[in-house]
């Protein structure tokens, strides 16, 4: 059985790096962070 997820779309991404806040989609799995994609491929 696969574990549902989530995807969120062109969501602004602050990192707490310091770095400038960007675009990009987030997709959650089992609650965690599972991947960050900042290009225009879908994930």
């Amino acid at each position: 059985m696969t574990t549902p997820s989530l995807l969120i779309n062109n969501g602004t991404v602050v990192d707490g790096t310091g770095n400038p806040p960007f675009s990009a989609d987030v997709r959650l799995r089992g609650g965690l962070i599972y991947k960050v994609a900042a290009d225009p491929e879908p994930i």
